[in-house]
């Protein structure tokens, strides 16, 4: 019998710690997997893209799974889809998973835990986390950065100031105007939005990283997603 886990059943069930030493794992053995990984992606005649992944595998689980999103920026929640669980020994469909739940999850404490190995080792209550982009995956990955490491202040900037200031209400933050803003104040700034163009420019991320270098920090800037593109050279 398949079984369908919902957002809520999957919130229900699923727990940060234990999902962290659960990638954390799986990143040291995923080198070891039999058939690498695809991941499929196309264009559509509609404001959206469509991508799938395949197979996923871990050495000595007996099963696979195929995940299909669509992804429509404009939408909210902007990602949606399945993730199908299908038994090794003879393909039954053991499971069907939500994927937006289980994607951001996956990316928001994936995100936190690369961040926590890459950031200063030194940073502690003084540290100040800046966020760009308060979405789903920006909250597991404050979620998860919490669990890992002493994080101070906490900064945010969304295009939608009202998403931004309940964003920072939640997590005991503030709101900024600009992306601007959250690079020049934070000390780990995290880049999580479906922009295409230019958010923060080189020279104004280099002028952050010297006055976290005064101070002693250094700077930390994670960026997922098409958000790869939001660092442009040139000046402010």
């Amino acid at each position: 019998m398949t079984r369908i886990l919902a957002h809520r059943d999957l919130i229900a069930l699923l727990d940060p710690d234990a999902c962290i030493e659960a990638l954390r794992e799986g990143f040291v053995r995923s080198g070891a997997a039999a058939v690498p990984g695809q991941r499929i992606h196309t264009d559509l005649p509609f404001l959206g893209t469509a991508t799938a992944l395949i197979p996923g595998l871990l050495p000595g689980i007996d099963a696979y799974t195929v995940k299909v999103n669509a992804k429509f920026p404009g939408a909210r929640p902007a990602l949606r889809g399945v993730i199908c669980l299908h038994s090794g020994q003879d393909g039954e469909l053991l499971a069907l998973l939500d994927s937006a739940t289980v994607t951001a999850w996956r990316t928001g404490l994936a995100a936190a835990l690369g961040t926590h190995v890459l950031a200063a080792a030194g940073s502690g209550e003084g540290t100040v986390l800046g966020v760009i982009g308060a979405g789903a995956q920006a909250e597991l990955m404050v979620l998860g950065l919490r669990r890992l490491r002493r994080v101070g202040g906490l900064v945010v900037h969304d295009i939608d100031p009202a998403r931004a200031a309940s964003f920072a209400a939640r997590h005991g933050g503030h709101s900024v105007g600009t992306a601007a803003e959250v690079a020049a104040r934070a000390d780990i700034v995290l880049v999580a939005t479906w922009s295409r163009t230019p958010l923060l420019r080189l020279a104004l991320a280099w002028f952050a990283y010297r006055e976290a270098e005064r101070r002693g920090l250094g700077i930390e800037v994670d960026l997922l997603g098409p958000s790869a593109g939001s660092l442009s050279p040139g000046g402010r």
